[in-house]
């Protein structure tokens, strides 16, 4: 597969993603957060994915369900999520392209030392 801006997300989301493609070069970093404005981080400041685009409005901003939410984890570990649980349990997921995942969740002790992470509730996508 093609390593490419819009294959960095579930297929079933690309057209929302879509409008924010050509931005590629700028974007810094982007945060999805359960229930929560998804926020872009530009080289010329804070952006939210709106319903047709980029906004500064955020009213206008985009809110990622936890459904949502976790059909991305699900599609960064490539349906897998087990096969990245040593990654998980640092709190990163690294996918094809270099581009490294960032989450936040409840962390799973197992006699005192991290074995996991469940209810993801945050996603920090660092781009290559």
């Amino acid at each position: 597969m093609e390593d490419t801006f819009l294959n960095l997300f579930p297929k079933m989301y690309r057209d929302k993603w879509a409008v924010v493609e050509s931005h590629t070069p700028w974007i810094r970093e982007i945060r999805l957060r359960r229930d929560k404005p998804a926020i872009i981080y530009k080289m010329d400041g804070e952006w939210y994915l709106g319903r047709v685009g980029l906004t500064k409005n955020l009213s206008q901003a985009y809110c990622m369900e936890e459904q949502e939410l976790n059909r991305y984890v699900n599609h960064f570990c490539q349906d897998s999520i087990y096969a990245f649980q040593e990654e998980i349990k640092h709190g990163y997921i690294t996918t094809p392209g270099g581009h490294r995942i960032g989450l936040a969740g409840q962390v799973v002790l197992d006699n005192g030392i991290v074995s996991g992470m469940k209810n993801i509730t945050f996603l920090n996508i660092r781009l290559a």
